[in-house]
């Protein structure tokens, strides 16, 4: 019995061995169960190399790239180690088809064998045909795939994809959205700083207009970047509000913080692109941040403005800056209450509790606008334990102008402390 199930299993695999043959594949191609006779081909280690090797690419030509992939990564390491590389140049074969489906198949096939590759020459060899490939559908723009698009198969490659990208970013003539995106997600620092300077290359080149290119360039960053965009705004021009956007968009970017100060104190700047380099100093925040906002303030074209540094500083160092930024204000001019409440207090009320400290120090100010701040400040968040320290300016003559003649600091302490004394428990 054991000799006749040999002898049977013999014949079987002879038969099997016999039932692929090229114009059966051929054949498979097009009928409607072919797909599933190419896979068992493939799969099949009885069937010899070059069959097998040319029922997968079959797949890929018929556009089943997924099909092959499953018929492949079923395969043990070493029959996939056997199959791949002979499988390479009959699939690469399909890149140069003047059918843009079947081009589009041969690339899904070697991003897909690509990633079946067992070893480092087999990924060479693939990456030797495919590679060229993408940089062509990158020129020319072709993106889109019948199972993968461009993009996927550049952000899996993963940094081996890098070159190519940068090499096309450094092409004016290329379009530059895909390649932005796929440095973006798997570039590091250096690609990214690389990556941008070819963006401020073309930008040079021909100053941007659009402004998916001004966007680029502030997810970019890099010291590229940052010096042109400093170039663009201080040059004035249609460009300036464009650059002024992107250095916003950069956030914490203190090599940016020189030319936002400069821009910010320079009277010719537009109301629109001083508020733009505001927003840049307050983002990029710290010491050097707030102490020059302040600095600007005795400059400060008017009342409006001088409120509008005061507020940027306080983004810009938080409770730190609180009292040097009331401090900074001119302790002569005249303040109007509801100006006082909407313009230095309200943003007080807005920071949390990270200002307490700050606020209890300016109550020791020796600037009567800091300290009438600080009390209106802690008449709005009511917290009736605040009653011990306002109470200790119930005396304080200080005076504003243009609060009420008889109002003083002391008798604002006086009425807020009655105020948070009864309030509940």
């Amino acid at each position: 019995m054991r000799r006749a199930l040999l002898v049977v299993a013999a014949v079987f695999l002879a038969t099997a061995c016999q039932s692929v043959s090229s114009q059966k594949i051929q054949a498979w191609k097009t009928s409607p169960e072919g797909a599933a006779r190419l896979v068992a081909a493939v799969k099949d280690v009885s069937v010899a190399l070059n069959l097998r090797v040319e029922a997968a690419s079959a797949l890929a030509a018929a556009g089943l790239t997924d099909r092959m992939e499953e018929a492949i990564s079923g395969l043990p390491i070493d029959e996939r180690a056997r199959l791949i590389p002979p499988l390479v140049p009959a699939v690469a074969v399909g890149l140069i088809a003047a059918d843009a489906a079947a081009a589009s198949a041969a690339r899904d096939a070697l991003f897909l064998l690509r990633q079946q590759a067992t070893t480092e020459e087999a990924t060479r060899s693939i990456d030797g045909v495919l590679f060229p490939a993408l940089e062509r559908d990158l020129r020319t723009d072709r993106v889109g795939g019948s199972g993968h698009s461009l993009q996927e198969i550049l952000i899996a490659i993963g940094r081996p994809a890098l070159p190519l990208v940068l090499k096309s970013l450094d092409d004016p003539k290329v379009p530059f959205a895909l390649g932005v995106e796929v440095v973006q997600k798997v570039g590091d620092r250096v690609a990214r700083q690389a990556a941008g300077g070819a963006l401020v290359r073309r930008a040079r080149a021909r100053p941007p207009e659009a402004a998916p290119l001004w966007t680029a360039l502030a997810t970019l960053g890099g010291p590229d970047v940052i010096a042109y965009l400093g170039e663009c705004v201080q040059a004035g021009g249609a460009a300036a509000d464009a650059a002024a956007e992107a250095m916003v968009k950069l956030h914490r970017e203190p090599s940016l913080l020189p030319v936002a100060l400069r821009m910010v104190g320079n009277p010719a700047t537009s109301s629109a692109l001083r508020e733009r380099m505001l927003e840049v100093a307050q983002n990029i925040g710290g010491v050097d941040a707030w102490q020059g906002l302040l600095k600007l303030v005795p400059t400060a074209p008017d009342q409006t403005a001088q409120f509008r540094l005061y507020q940027a500083a306080l983004k810009a160092g938080g409770g730190a800056a609180l009292r040097p930024a009331l401090e900074a204000l001119p302790a002569g001019a005249v303040y109007r209450p509801s100006d006082v409440r909407e313009q230095l207090v309200k943003p007080l009320t807005t920071m949390g509790m990270d200002i307490r400290t700050g606020l209890f120090e300016a109550l020791e100010s020796r600037a009567p606008l800091a300290r009438l701040v600080v009390l209106w400040t802690l008449e709005h968040s009511a917290y009736k334990t605040d009653a011990q320290f306002v109470v200790k300016l119930v005396k304080d003559n200080g005076a504003i102008k243009g609060l009420p003649g008889s109002s003083t600091v002391g008798k604002e302490a006086a009425r807020i402390t009655e105020f948070l004394r009864k309030l509940p428990d």
